[in-house]
């Protein structure tokens, strides 16, 4: 969502291919989808470090502890996306499969066997991504 944040700063068209059915990815808890957090999840790292420069903590997002539950970070995450504008460029449950260049551009091919044509790929796997060559 930051990627998409400062290209839509830049003047830049942006699209996003979200796997999950929501935004927040891997912080929402599902205990039927295995990878993710798990119910008793909290974060590592403080909300000083945590927490989007310009788009500050509020009440709001129910903050818990310095080190908030995976609860506490999907709700502060799908704010900051509802104010930035992020669901409406983007298709959810949509896997991407396979990135191929061909001169100037790529061709992403989605699991559903969808084609988007870009000039630029931002790939951003979360921490439980698993890139392949």
């Amino acid at each position: 969502m930051l990627l998409a944040k400062h290209c839509k700063e830049q003047g830049l068209n942006c699209h996003i291919l979200e796997k999950s059915h929501q935004l927040g990815g891997v912080w929402a808890y599902n205990e039927k989808v295995p990878g993710g957090v798990m119910a008793s999840t909290q974060t590592t790292s403080s909300w000083s470090f945590t927490e989007i420069s310009d788009f500050p903590l509020t009440p709001e997002d129910g903050l818990n502890t310095d080190f908030p539950r995976h609860d506490v970070v999907l709700n502060y995450l799908q704010r900051f996306g509802l104010k930035e504008g992020i669901p409406e460029i983007t298709t959810f449950n949509c896997e991407a499969e396979d990135i191929v260049k061909d001169g100037d551009y790529f061709f992403t091919k989605t699991a559903d066997g969808q084609v988007y044509k870009s000039r630029r790929v931002g790939m951003c796997l979360g921490q439980l991504g698993n890139p392949r060559s």
